[in-house]
This record gives structure tokens, sequence and C-alpha cells, in this order.
């Protein structure tokens, strides 16, 4: 195992969010203990996320940013896994969600660039729009401003390759679900949310029309897989689908989940309208992906480990 030397340390931003503390997680796994933390801490129950990591310093995403750029920071970075952002993809604040989304990751690129430091960080499949079917780079279509935020940093990113010495790799996730999504509240993922409710009162809440929407859904800990394998890539650039490579139904994913509580069902509720038009009805990451033929978590064995985790993890705040 390389030596580790705590002046040079791998940044996770969003590293008490959902996906960055099992990026965390998943360094730790690897012997890298030189992990620092960025993030907003305002939510403070994300603390439960880094209860099982080990964190060399964690430092606010203010004062992140503005060490970054007038570069005083206390130690030197060497990789930067970004995952922090703002995620509510039903927030109209424009303003707020491209200074967060865009022109913050715009900085720290810049920074990594000249600095020559590896980059990857998460985009989001919302940016393919609601009917794409095709879903490979190039048939973009946001249809809101967290996807348009992603999709432009996207762009600005690949214009920046000619100038890096050093890996910009970016992952465009699917539908993503695992443990740790208690401080998202309602944006976790769909699979939570149905958790959620079925732990409630052993009803599955689901739009009425939407049997047949089709999900891409992968397990966090395949995400955190192809985090942790382009952070040790020789420098390259790309962007990368990052799905389990099939679409699934809100009636086969349901079906499962009603198959784990007895006496429990579904109940159809009205489509809300200020979702119907930014809805996607087809994702799948089966194009330009970066894991090729490594073996995936099945939709199966990931709802049975992540039951098994909400029930075991006595302070996990759901």
């Amino acid at each position: 195992m390389t030596n580790v030397f705590f002046d040079d340390v791998h940044v996770v931003t969003g590293g008490a969010g959902f996906i960055g503390s099992r990026v965390v997680k998943g360094l730790n796994e690897q012997g890298i203990t030189n992990v620092v933390v960025v993030d907003d801490l305002t939510d403070g129950s994300k603390i439960h996320n880094l209860i099982d990591c080990v964190v060399f310093d964690y430092m606010d995403k203010i004062e992140f940013l503005h060490r970054i750029k007038i570069r005083d920071l206390p130690w030197k970075i060497r990789a930067f896994s970004h995952q922090g952002a703002y995620t509510d993809t039903t927030m109209t604040d424009g303003k707020v969600m491209m200074e967060n989304n865009y022109t913050y990751s715009k900085v720290l690129l810049d920074y990594a660039i000249h600095h020559r430091i590896p980059f990857v960080y998460a985009s989001s499949a919302s940016v393919y729009g609601i009917n794409n079917t095709e879903q490979i780079i190039g048939t973009e279509c946001p249809a809101n401003v967290y996807a348009y935020s992603k999709y432009l940093f996207d762009v600005h990113a690949q214009s920046q390759y000619k100038y890096a010495k050093s890996s910009i790799i970016g992952l465009r996730y699917f539908n993503v679900y695992g443990a740790h999504e208690g401080h998202k509240g309602t944006m976790k993922s769909a699979i939570s949310l149905f958790i959620d409710q079925l732990e409630c009162n052993n009803t599955i809440k689901l739009f009425k029309g939407s049997d047949d929407y089709k999900r891409d859904f992968v397990y966090v800990d395949d995400v955190v897989f192809m985090n942790t394998v382009c952070l040790s890539l020789l420098p390259t650039q790309g962007l990368y689908n990052v799905g389990s490579h099939k679409a699934m139904s809100f009636k086969e994913i349901t079906s499962i989940l009603l198959s784990k509580y007895k006496d429990s069902h579904i109940e159809y509720i009205d489509f809300p309208e200020r979702l119907i038009k930014q809805y996607q009805k087809y994702t799948c990451g089966n194009h330009n992906t970066l894991s090729g033929d490594i073996e995936k978590t099945s939709l199966e064995k990931g709802v049975d480990i992540l039951i098994k985790e909400r029930k075991t993890r006595s302070n996990y705040v759901r």
C-alpha cells in the first residue's frame, strides 16, 4: 500500500451526503484515510452518514470555496471527488442552483487543472430529459434547472479537456439508491421513499398512470466503485453513464418491494401537476458506460441489503 501523507489529501465535496459519505467509506476500504470532507452541515443529522468513516479533516463548503479562490489551503490535494450539489429537482430558484452546481464546480475544476489534480465529479442522467430513450452524449434535453446546471457543467468540463494534464471524468448517475438517504427528505430515491411508506402503513403510494414508467436503479455501492476506479486511472478525460444498464417498470419494482412486506398493497394517487412536465418516463444507462462487464448489484439484492441496513442501524435517521 502506498504511504499516506496527511498533507496530501483526497477531497470529497458533499462528503457528508448520501453518495459522498459512501465515497469516503470506499476510500477508507482501500486504505486511504487522509480524506477531507467538504460540506454544509447546517443539517447536523448528516453526521450519521460519517459515523463509520475515517475522516482526516472537515471544512465548511463556503470556507473551502474561499480558500480555493485565494489559493490558501492547509493541505496539498491529491484528488478531487466532487459529489457536492443541490439535488432538488423541483427547485425553481435558478440563481441558487447555478451558483452551487455550475459556478462553484467551475472554480474547483479550474484549481484542479492548474495544479494537475485528478477531478472526478457527479453529473446526472436528468440531463437527458423526459422522453429521451437514447440517453447518449449529444441527446441532452434538460427539463428543469437542476438538470440544466449539470448539463452546462458537463459542457464546460468537456471544453477544458485540451488544457488538462490530469483526469477530468464526469459520471452521469442514474437513479441511485441505498442507505444514508435519511437527510434527503422527499428527494430520496423512489425505492427508499417506497420503503418508508411500507414501514409506516404497509402501503406504497404510486402516481396514477405511472405503472409502466421505467427507471434504471443503481445501488450506491456500484456508484462508489466507479468513483474509486476513476480516481485511480491514469490521466484521462471523459463523460460516462453510471447505471445498472437495466430499466425496470414501477410495476416490477413495487412487486419486488411488496413481496418483502406482509399484507402490503399499492394506493394510487393523483399525479402532481407540477411534476408531470419534468417527470422522466424512461431512464437506462446502457450506452457510453465505463463499467463494461463489471457485475452490478441486482435490484432484488440491493433492496434486501437496504432493508437489512435500515433494521440494524439503530442510529440511522430515516
